[in-house]
């Protein structure tokens, strides 16, 4: 048999089990062996009645004393009782719904009972256990619920399909020793029926190359399939571009010129383009979308810029609107926001070819929102986008050149990984003037000297950001929005103009507290995560973040960004309540590190690939194996590919 049989075909696997298996998603045999499980019974880690913790599932080994017979409850349930005991006590097992359980096994035998304890009266109990002979040792697999099989059939089952198919191996031997693989083969049956840990963790590391390897190949074809296709090759138009520099109210960095070179150079090339510009937060990605929509409309195009946020697509509205109009160019924000008459008369507008660049939200791709000649597509924080929302954008332009900005440092490696069908242009300096953020990371030991401190910067006429974790006060000791600012204003920040936005607000709500805020008006915005990308408001000097332990560095990094916007010098306050060593170590490596990069590397380095993978949507199939995909393997990946392709 071959990984395609159907699974019918495996001994032991009957019409209505294959019906099942089917249900589940399972057609084939090699479906069957990739349905991993989702846990393991480690029948070497067993404990006695006495030292069991509870409120968790474990493994006990004891002998059968006692039976009791079925009871009928008044819910129609049934329950079965028995009680067993080792050298240090008792303990009573439950079993509900089936009254012969503990037929099979014998009174005076010792066995292995596995399930969640808990403590009643000082009295051990495990409801509804699974039950091992006690001889039985090393891992047991526990698979995710298949309606109609249990877990002891899905065990048999693979044994069989482990049996009876034949595994070859892609990778040849010298490779395997080279990255440290276990062989194919080996791997399937280890991430099944593992005798201890380490050839567990082999086997995952393995699986997880494979995934890597498949998805970076997947990659490469998609890439290869859309620069095939004929794009809207683009004259270069130096006077209009050379306007546009000049116009500029500052001076473009090195690295800013080279991704407007590259970029150029992709529209005026015979391909489409397909890159993402990926920046550290305040490095000036939006300047160059900016000059891609002047080339664009150099050349009679029309752009499109879509933003995840409404707060985001007015920012850049904004931004793009004082850059472009003095070359001619006309904009236009298609958001929720506006009235029907204002979004009927933009609309109206950009179907005309009136408006040369559209910015706006998930508006831009409406049924109604149509283009007159669109040739540029472009997303920010596209990780929060979709991939049908992204082509539907597309689709409304004649394969167009699409640029995909991200304010997520991601490491070079990582980066092509992830993103192996585009083209990467990086951002690796910040724009001249700005000065380094000061972090300090602090316990609330210290508030009333960091409102102090903010105090002073609104003094010296700056404004400041607080950020919470959560919205409403519930179980959890964690500060909210709306209850911490009504605090501030009835005690330490009592006369000061305090604002709040989050993501229950309306977008007319938004839209005015944000434009408060930026005005001057307001002078401490309190506020959730919503501000994390796209906020320039280059007054405000320092942000204290609460409860900075719930955040991930890479979004204290983000958030961070909000302020360092302008000469002036800025300052971020990450606070904690819950000073363990481990928080302590990764504020301090916060402190003492702006780069963006460096901070997704020890992040990566830790905490492996899993939070960078579960950014990337995709047409296929999900990372089952991201938490083992180390920046090393990632490497090894590519060195594996590189060594390959020419086979």
């Amino acid at each position: 048999m071959d990984r395609l049989s159907t699974v019918n075909l495996l001994p032991g696997i009957g019409p209505k089990r294959a019906l099942s298996y089917n249900a589940a998603g399972i057609d084939t045999i090699g479906g069957l062996l990739e349905y991993y499980p989702r846990d393991y019974i480690n029948l070497n880690l067993r404990y006695n009645t006495i030292e069991c913790p509870t409120d968790e599932n474990v493994c006990i080994a004891a002998m059968l004393t006692k039976k009791i017979p079925a009871v009928r409850l008044k819910n129609k349930l049934n329950i079965t009782k028995a009680v067993i005991e080792d050298e240090m006590g008792k303990a009573d097992v439950s079993v509900f719904n089936i009254p012969g359980f503990f037929d099979r096994m014998k009174i005076g035998e010792r066995y292995v009972f596995y399930g969640r304890a808990k403590s009643f009266g000082g009295r051990l109990s495990i409801s509804n256990p699974r039950v091992f002979d006690i001889d039985t040792t090393g891992f047991i697999p526990v698979y995710p619920s298949i309606p109609g099989v249990s877990q002891d059939r899905i065990i048999e089952n693979i044994k069989t399909a482990l049996t009876r198919i034949t595994i070859t191996d892609f990778i040849d031997e010298e490779s395997r020793a080279e990255f440290g693989l276990i062989e194919l083969s080996d791997a399937l049956k280890l991430i099944h029926f593992p005798t201890d840990k380490e050839e567990n963790e082999s086997a995952k590391r393995r699986l997880a190359f494979n995934e890597v390897y498949v998805y970076r190949k997947k990659l490469a074809e998609i890439k290869a399939e859309f620069k095939s296709a004929p794009g809207r090759r683009m004259k270069k138009h130096a006077e209009m571009m050379s306007r546009f520099f000049e116009e500029l109210p500052f001076e473009l960095t090195e690295s800013q010129k080279k991704a407007i070179s590259e970029v150029s150079a992709d529209l005026t090339g015979d391909s489409p383009m397909n890159r993402m510009l990926c920046g550290d937060v305040g490095s000036g990605k939006t300047v160059v979308a900016a000059a891609a929509c002047v080339l664009a409309y150099a050349n009679g195009y029309q752009s499109a810029f879509m933003a995840p946020t409404e707060i985001l697509a007015r920012q850049h509205f904004n931004t793009l609107e004082k850059l472009l109009t003095p070359l001619g160019i006309k904009t236009a924000c298609v958001i929720g926001a506006l009235s029907a008459k204002e979004h009927r008369e933009a609309l109206e507008k950009i179907a005309s070819g009136e408006i040369h660049v559209a910015i706006g939200t998930h508006a831009l791709i409406a049924d109604k929102a149509e283009f007159n000649n669109l040739a540029l597509v472009i997303t920010d924080e596209q990780h929060r986008f979709g991939v049908r929302q992204r082509e539907k954008l597309a689709n409304k332009g004649d394969n167009p050149h699409r640029l995909i900005m991200s304010a997520t440092p991601i490491p070079r490696t990582m980066a092509m990984m992830l993103y192996g069908d585009l083209d990467i242009s990086n951002l690796t300096d910040m724009p001249k003037g700005r000065k380094p953020i000061e972090t300090f990371a602090v316990t609330d030991k210290l508030r009333d000297r960091a409102y102090n401190f903010i105090k002073e910067q609104i003094a010296d006429g700056r404004q400041a950001y607080i950020v919470c974790a959560r919205i409403d006060e519930n179980e959890d000791d964690y500060n909210s929005v709306e209850s911490y600012a009504e605090n501030l204003r009835k005690g330490s920040f009592a006369g000061y103009s305090i604002g709040t936005l989050h993501g229950r607000l309306t977008a007319e709500q938004s839209a005015e507290i944000m434009g408060d805020f930026i005005n001057g008006k307001t002078q401490i915005l309190v506020s959730t995560t919503v501000i994390e990308v796209g906020v320039d408001v280059p007054n405000a000097t320092v942000i204290l973040i609460e409860d900075a332990e719930l955040f991930g560095l890479s979004q204290l990094h983000q958030l961070r960004g909000r302020v360092g916007r302008s000469v002036h010098q800025s300052f971020c306050i990450l606070m904690t309540a819950n000073p363990t060593a481990e928080v302590r170590e990764r504020l301090k490596y916060l402190s003492g590190t702006s780069s963006g990069v460096d901070i997704a590397m020890y992040d990566l380095e830790r905490r492996g690939a899993g939070d960078f993978l579960g950014t990337r949507q995709s047409g296929f199939n999900q990372f089952r194996f991201a938490s083992y995909i180390t920046l090393e393997l990632l490497r090894d990946v590519d060195k594996y590919i590189d060594k390959t392709k020419d086979q």
